[in-house]
C-alpha cells in the first residue's frame, strides 16, 4: 500500500464525483437543464483559470479544483437523467392506450421457461389502423409455447396484440423489487402473449456479425449438450465455456452458491483473463515482425470482443474485456499499462455507455473483486515467505491469498445483497479455480477439435472434459455438506455495509502501515458498526406489527410482537417454503429474526399467548380484532362486534356490502380471492364509501400496532 499509485491515476480524480452523481441522480430527480446549466456554467471559469499566470493558477488551484468535481458531478446527473428512455417523448408509454397492435424486434436471444419463451423486445412502431407510428422502448414479453415461440430467434420482426402493461412494484415489505431491477436495464413494461395473439413478420433485422456469433453459440452449446451426459455436468460446462447458464438446477446454483464459488459460474475477469494469457500466448511470435504489434493487438481485441458477445455480454465481461483492451493497447505502443488506471478507465468509459451499470451487482462485485485482488492481495502473500523451489507451497498460497482478497472486498456486498457467507469459500476457491481453468482449456480445446472434425482427439478431449466436470461438481457438494457452512439470513443496511468497507479498509492500513491514527480510525468504525447493529436489534425486538401479505391465491397474516413472530394462514403457503421465502423472509429479517424461529400456525387450529388469541375465525392481537369472513362466519353477527374491526374477505364468501353496520370496519380483500372477484368487491366497496384495501393491487397492508 506505500506504493499505491495515486498520483499516477488522473483519472480517479475524476471517477468518484463522476461516481456519486449517477448515484444521486438515481435517488433524486434533478432537471435536466439544472445539471447541464450548472455543469457548464463551472466548467468554463475552471477552464479560464488555466489562462491565468503561475502565481494565480497556484492560489486558485482549490477553487478550481471544486469547480471540476462540481461540474463533473452535475455532468453525471445530467447524463443519467438523459438516458432514462421512458423521459423521451419517443416512448410508446405516452400513447399506449390508443394502440392495438405493436410491431417490435427480438433484441435478447429467448430463454425457456417451463412454460414460456422470454424475451426483451425493442418496440419498432406502433400500428393505428392503417397508420404507423414509430415508438420506441423496450418490453418484457413472455411467450405461450408453440410452433412459432419454438422458432423464435435473435433479431426477429415480430407483430403482437397490445397487452402491454406496466410491472408491478413488489407487493411485500423487503421483497426483491423486480420493478426496480428491470427499470435500471430500461425495461419498465412486460407482457403475456398467448397462442394467436402474436405473429412473425418473416423478418430479421439483427446484426449479421452478431446473429453468426450467436448462431456459434447455439452450435456450441448443443454440441456440449450431446457429448457431455450429466445434465448438472452439462449444465455447468455450458455456464462455464459459453455463459449460458439458463440449465443450472436450482440444486447446483444453490451448492456453488453456499460454498462461495458461484463466480465461477458467471463468465467473468476469470474467464475473460484465461482467454486472455492463451491467445496472447499463440500469438505471441507476431510481436517479433515488423508492424507485427498491431496486428497483435487487432487479433487479441477480435477474440476478446468476440469472447464477450458469445458469452451474452454481461456487465462482468463487459468489465474483463474493457480492462484487459486497456492493457494491450497499452502494451502495444510501448507504456507500461497502470493496472489501477486500465480499471477505472474501463469503469468510467462503461458507465458513459449506460450509466445504469452500476446499479447491477455483479457489476459491483466484479469491481470490487479486482480492486480487493490488486490492493490486498500481494500484501497478504508477503505475510508468508517461502522458498522460491516450493512451487507448489507458493502457488497454493499465492491462489489463497487471492481467494482472501476477493472475499475482504465482497463479502459485505454479499451481506447485503444475498443475507449469507459462506465459511469454506477458501476450501472450495482451491479446488473450483483451478478445475475451471482447466475445464475451460479442455473444453476450448475440444471444440477446436471438434469443429475441425478431427473425431479421435475430440474424443479423448470429451472424456476428459467429462472427468473434470464431474470432479468439479462432486467437490462443491461434498464442500457444501461440510458442518456450519454457510451463515444464513445476515440482514444490513446499505449503510453499515459502507461502514462495514470502512473497518476493512481502515483495519487493513493499520495492518500495513501500523498508523496509530488508522487504528483509531478502525475502532470507532467497528463501534459504529457495533451501535448500528445493537440500535437495529434493540428497535427490532420493541416492533409491534400487523402485516396482511400479498401473495396471489392465498391467506396470510403476519403477527410481530418483537422477536415473537407468528405466521397464520392456509397449511399449503405454510408448506411452501419458496413462496414464503419470496414473499416473506426479508421482512422477517429486517425484523432481526430467523426464518426458522417463525411460528407457524394453520386456519383452524387455536392459540394463545400474551397479546395474541387464536380460535376460529377470530384474532386478537393488541387492540386489534380480526375476522376471517368465509362461509362459516353470518355476515349480519359482524355488525354486532365492537367498532373497528378489520374483517378479511376470503375465496368463497358471499357478502352484501348493503348493509350499513359494515361501515364501521376496515375491508381486506386477500389473495385468496380470484381477479374478478376482487376488481367487483372493490367497486361495490367504493361505491357504499366503505373504508378497504385489495392486497393484490395495493401491496400488503401493514398496521404498526401502539
Amino acid at each position: 500500500m506505500n506504493n499505491f499509485p495515486w498520483n499516477r491515476i488522473p483519472v480517479i480524480k475524476l471517477i468518484i464525483p463522476f461516481l456519486c452523481g449517477i448515484l444521486i441522480s438515481l435517488k433524486l430527480e434533478i432537471p435536466l437543464t439544472l445539471t447541464f446549466l450548472l455543469s457548464v456554467s463551472l466548467l468554463v471559469p475552471a477552464i479560464l483559470i488555466l489562462k491565468m499566470g503561475v502565481k494565480q493558477r497556484y492560489r486558485l488551484r482549490y477553487v478550481q479544483g471544486a469547480f471540476i468535481i462540481i461540474s463533473v458531478l452535475s455532468a453525471a446527473c445530467f447524463m443519467t437523467n438523459a438516458f432514462k428512455e421512458i423521459n423521451k417523448k419517443y416512448h410508446f408509454k405516452n400513447d399506449l392506450a390508443r394502440y392495438s397492435m405493436i410491431i417490435g424486434k427480438v433484441t435478447e436471444l429467448p430463454e425457456e421457461k417451463e412454460k414460456t419463451f422470454k424475451s426483451v423486445i425493442q418496440v419498432v412502431s406502433i400500428l393505428e389502423g392503417n397508420k404507423v407510428i414509430h415508438k420506441r422502448g423496450k418490453v418484457l414479453v413472455y411467450f405461450r409455447k408453440d410452433f412459432n415461440s419454438d422458432h423464435l430467434e435473435y433479431g426477429d420482426v415480430i407483430v403482437f396484440k397490445n397487452k402491454i402493461k406496466e410491472i408491478d412494484p413488489p407487493g411485500n415489505p423487503g421483497q426483491f423489487n423486480f420493478k426496480d431491477f428491470l427499470s435500471n436495464k430500461q425495461i419498465y413494461h412486460q407482457a403475456f402473449l398467448e397462442e394467436g395473439e402474436w405473429h412473425p413478420l418473416k423478418q430479421n433485422h439483427a446484426i449479421p456479425l452478431i446473429k453468426k456469433i450467436i448462431h456459434i453459440r447455439i452450435l456450441i452449446i448443443e454440441i456440449l449438450k450431446q457429448n457431455i451426459p450429466g445434465d448438472d455436468e452439462s449444465a455447468i460446462a455450458q455456464a462455464l465455456i459459453a455463459g449460458y447458464k439458463t440449465d443450472l438446477s436450482f440444486d447446483v446454483r444453490q451448492s456453488f452458491a453456499s460454498t462461495g464459488a458461484m463466480h465461477v459460474l458467471a463468465v467473468s475477469g476469470l474467464h475473460v483473463g484465461i482467454i486472455f494469457l492463451v491467445f496472447s500466448k499463440i500469438f505471441f511470435f507476431l510481436k517479433r515482425v515488423p508492424y507485427g504489434n498491431y496486428l497483435f493487438l487487432l487479433i487479441n481485441l477480435l477474440v476478446l470482443w468476440f469472447y464477450a458477445i458469445l458469452t451474452g455480454l454481461s456487465p462482468s465481461v463487459l468489465r474483463a474485456c474493457a480492462m484487459f483492451s486497456f492493457v494491450l493497447i497499452g502494451q502495444s505502443i510501448r507504456r507500461s499499462t497502470n493496472v489501477f488506471s486500465s480499471i477505472y478507465t474501463s469503469a468510467f468509459i462503461l458507465l458513459l455507455i449506460d450509466p445504469y451499470f452500476i446499479t447491477q451487482v455483479g457489476f459491483q462485485l466484479s469491481y470490487a473483486a479486482v480492486l480487493g485482488i490488486i490492493v490486498f492481495q500481494p500484501e497478504l502473500y508477503g505475510l508468508i515467505h517461502t522458498k522460491k523451489k516450493w512451487w507448489i507451497i507458493n502457488s497454493v498460497w499465492s491462489l489463497t491469498a487471492v481467494s482472501i482478497a476477493a472475499q475482504l472486498a465482497t463479502f459485505p456486498l454479499g451481506l447485503l445483497y444475498f443475507t449469507q457467507f459462506p465459511v469454506y469459500f477458501l476450501v472450495s476457491n482451491l479446488i473450483v479455480i483451478p478445475a475451471a481453468t482447466l475445464i475451460m482449456y479442455c473444453g476450448f480445446s475440444f471444440l477446436i477439435f471438434t469443429f475441425c472434425g478431427i473425431e479421435l482427439i475430440s474424443g479423448l478431449l470429451a472424456k476428459l472434459l467429462n472427468l473434470l466436470l464431474l470432479v468439479l461438481n462432486k467437490s462443491v457438494l461434498i464442500i457444501q455438506n461440510f458442518p456450519h457452512g454457510l451463515i444464513e439470513e445476515v440482514h444490513i443496511s446499505t449503510a453499515m455495509t459502507l461502514i462495514l468497507y470502512a473497518l476493512i479498509i481502515f483495519t487493513f492500513l493499520l495492518i500495513v502501515k501500523k498508523n496509530k491514527s488508522y487504528l483509531i480510525l478502525a475502532v470507532a468504525s467497528f463501534l459504529l458498526f457495533l451501535s448500528g447493529y445493537t440500535y437495529w436489534h434493540l428497535k427490532a425486538s420493541q416492533t409491534k406489527e400487523l402485516v396482511f401479505y400479498s401473495i396471489k391465491g392465498n391467506t396470510l397474516i403476519g403477527l410481530y410482537d418483537g422477536q415473537n413472530i407468528v405466521f397464520y394462514g392456509d397449511s399449503l403457503i405454510l408448506q411452501d417454503y419458496e413462496t414464503l421465502k419470496y414473499n416473506t423472509f426479508r421482512d422477517v429479517w429486517r425484523h432481526g429474526q430467523k426464518a426458522d424461529k417463525v411460528m407457524r400456525i394453520n386456519f383452524g387450529e387455536p392459540y394463545q399467548s400474551d397479546h395474541l388469541y387464536i380460535k376460529n375465525n377470530l384474532i386478537q392481537f393488541y387492540d386489534k380484532m380480526i375476522v376471517l369472513v368465509d362461509k362459516k362466519v353470518e355476515q349480519k353477527s359482524l355488525g354486532e362486534i365492537q367498532e373497528g374491526m378489520l374483517l378479511v374477505l376470503r375465496e368463497g364468501v358471499f357478502f352484501n356490502f348493503k348493509e350499513n353496520q359494515i361501515k364501521q370496519h376496515f375491508l381486506v380483500f386477500d389473495g385468496s380471492t380470484d381477479y374478478y372477484k376482487r376488481r367487483l368487491w372493490v367497486k361495490l366497496a367504493n361505491d357504499q364509501h366503505f373504508r378497504h384495501t385489495d392486497v393484490i393491487e395495493s401491496g400488503a397492508y401493514k398496521i404498526d400496532i401502539e
